[in-house]
């Protein structure tokens, strides 16, 4: 585990020092929260006189905001670990590595790690710096506002989750596609669906226990499975040739 750290540690220098990769990714998630905090604001004062129609909708559209902005936060170690995994591929970077007293599974997990541990470090710092800001505006509005303790649960699991699903999917992509711009083409397919399944049916996940939990432990169920197959596919040798 020892020599994955090192490489999640290398791999995360690499990442910062890249700056057309870690500027986008730094401005996108936290200026999302900004955006959304607009449209609170917008909400609390069109209820404003009218406490019960304010009350449905903030119920309704804050969870929902912070497990979106979750999602597109989480959504960049997909990007990540495509420049990690078939990026090195591509620039034939990872002949080095054979070198390297080092497993391919201790180099896969190494991988993943980076991948996933910056984009939720930093989804997480925007879900802070959202409800920060709305909770000042609740507070100016004098409007009372509580998320159950389920809902906090299953945005904090999501994130990561989310994160090392798309982690672990592009070191599949890495095995068969041959530059960047293609495993972006297809990491496009896995990316969209998600968006657009959590944006039509997030509001019903969000306030029922029973489907919350049903999406945590599915979405845990396919981490394994593709974590399993990513592990199985993620040979160095097979990758350069």
């Amino acid at each position: 585990m020892r020599n994955a750290i090192i490489i999640c540690r290398k791999e995360l220098l690499e990442v910062i020092r890249d700056k057309k990769l870690i500027i986008p990714f730094l401005l996108i998630p936290l200026s999302i929260p900004i955006l959304f905090s607009f449209i609170i604001r917008s909400t609390i004062r069109a209820g404003v006189k009218e406490p019960k129609f304010q009350q449905v909708i903030i119920m309704n559209i804050y969870p929902m905001f912070l497990m979106m902005l979750g999602i597109v936060a989480a959504a960049f170690s997909l990007g990540i670990a495509v420049e990690s995994f078939v990026g090195e591929k591509e620039r034939k970077t990872f002949e080095p590595l054979l070198a390297t007293p080092l497993s391919d599974i201790e180099l896969f997990i190494g991988k993943c790690l980076a991948a996933t541990v910056l984009p939720v470090i930093v989804a997480y710092i925007a879900e802070i710096l959202f409800i920060g800001i709305t909770t000042f505006q609740f507070a100016q509005a004098g409007a009372q506002f509580t998320m159950q303790f389920g809902q906090i649960l299953f945005i904090i699991i999501l994130m990561p989750s989310l994160a090392l699903f798309m982690c672990s999917f592009a070191s599949i992509i890495s095995a068969w596609a041959s530059s960047v711009k293609s495993a972006s083409q297809l990491a496009a397919f896995l990316i969209i669906p998600i968006i657009f399944f959590f944006q039509f049916y997030g509001a019903s996940i969000i306030r029922s226990h029973n489907i919350m939990t049903l999406v945590a432990i599915g979405i845990i169920a396919i981490d394994v499975l593709t974590l399993y197959i990513g592990s199985r596919i993620f040979q160095r040798e097979k990758l350069i040739s």
